[in-house]
């Protein structure tokens, strides 16, 4: 068993907005999904942790001081209906030749203390950014992730992961701490009507 505090990042909240780009038009969802991101670390506070929760949906990772491990959906291995099945592993046993879409992350030795934005407890400042994403056509219809429920899930999982690099820790990022807000997300559903299209990278 291990305990975790954990609290919420709001990544998504009340103010974001979803919109689905059709042939026949925009549409705004009217109720944002129900997801929920957190933050947070273990009970001895030997490691940070990020989760990220909806309906059959858990993805994150635990960063200790010597290891990482990702939690995601088996779906994104399988590419087949696996609800409420999940896959933990940790980074260094990820084959060398393994085919993966990975973006460019540094590799650092990072503190495994927390400290959180608040005022009195550090020189820096804490700022939020609001963030827009646009899901192309290609992400929409990815079999890990197809649909505006699951993409919706994997683009605020991959945010509130992402938002541990920028986190005022003291001594490995920067002075300043950075969270992040899901301002929108425009999801493109047809071919015809994707912007970015095929002939970019």
């Amino acid at each position: 068993d291990m305990l975790f505090y954990l609290e919420e990042t709001h990544i998504l909240d009340h103010e974001s907005s979803i919109n689905i780009i059709k042939e026949s038009g925009v549409e705004t969802l009217k109720y944002l999904p129900e997801i929920k991101s957190y933050k947070g670390a273990t009970a001895d506070m030997s490691a940070r942790v990020r989760l990220t929760i909806a309906d059959g949906f858990v993805y994150g990772n635990m960063i200790t001081a010597s290891n990482e491990y990702f939690i995601e959906p088996l779906q994104y291995f399988t590419q087949a209906e696996n609800n409420h099945e999940f896959v933990i592993y940790n980074k260094k046993d990820v084959l060398k030749n393994h085919q993966q879409k990975q973006c460019f992350r540094p590799v650092i030795t990072q503190d495994t203390h927390i400290k959180e934005c608040q005022s009195g407890q550090r020189n820096g400042e804490c700022y939020r950014a609001k963030l827009a994403i646009l899901a192309d056509y290609s992400m929409y219809v990815d079999a890990a992730h197809s649909g505006v429920q699951a993409l919706v899930n994997h683009l605020v999982g991959v945010v509130n992961n992402v938002e541990d690099n920028y986190e005022y820790n003291g001594n490995i990022n920067f002075t300043d701490g950075v969270t992040f807000r899901l301002s929108e997300i425009v999801i493109s559903a047809c071919t015809t009507c994707d912007p970015v299209g095929t002939y970019t990278d």
